[in-house]
């Protein structure tokens, strides 16, 4: 009697230990397919406006790796951000789905085939997110781009690359 106590006192705890330790994916393949929406309080590039975004779903380029199921795809989109009155910026983005990281380019602007961009590269297994851009430095506010942990699903992902962005990126002289 004693010992089958034991036994299921350790497999309840082995249970407890597994399911704690195993964490879902955060960004999945068949969300790079969808559009993805959210809103922040108020942003910086429009006066202390309310601002809603849109990555808006364009294309997916499995590349040439032969075998399509072994293909890493780089998947484009299209940001726009817009505020309640109606004033509204796009941007290109693509993003590459490694396996144990991420990378999303935002490119900001493109002039003359040099293009200005922020990249964003989210590791999956510690679940942090890190920017950084080649911008000039009169087009920034701030230049330390803060990381972002605990990152739990895509639509977190993409609300703190948009932050992010609004806090540290003058949108108006990167044009």
């Amino acid at each position: 009697m004693k010992r089958n106590n034991i036994i299921s006192f350790l497999i309840g705890v082995l249970f407890i230990v597994f399911s704690v330790n195993v964490q879902s994916q955060v960004v999945k393949r068949e969300l790079l397919k969808e559009n993805h929406s959210g809103s922040l309080n108020k942003s910086l590039n429009f006066e202390n406006r309310p601002l809603s975004y849109d990555w808006i779903f364009q294309s997916m380029d499995k590349g040439n790796f032969g075998n399509e199921k072994d293909a890493i795809p780089k998947v484009y989109y299209e940001l726009i951000l817009k505020d309640n009155k109606g004033e509204s910026k796009a941007y290109k983005v693509s993003i590459r789905d490694l396996i144990v990281s991420t990378y999303i380019d935002v490119f900001i602007n493109e002039v003359d085939a040099n293009h200005s961009t922020v990249s964003a590269i989210f590791n999956k297994t510690n679940r942090w997110l890190k920017l950084k851009t080649t911008l000039p430095l009169k087009c920034m506010r701030d230049t330390d781009w803060e990381r972002k942990n605990n990152i739990d699903n895509f639509d977190t992902l993409l609300r703190h690359i948009v932050e992010q962005i609004d806090q540290r990126v003058k949108l108006d002289c990167a044009e």
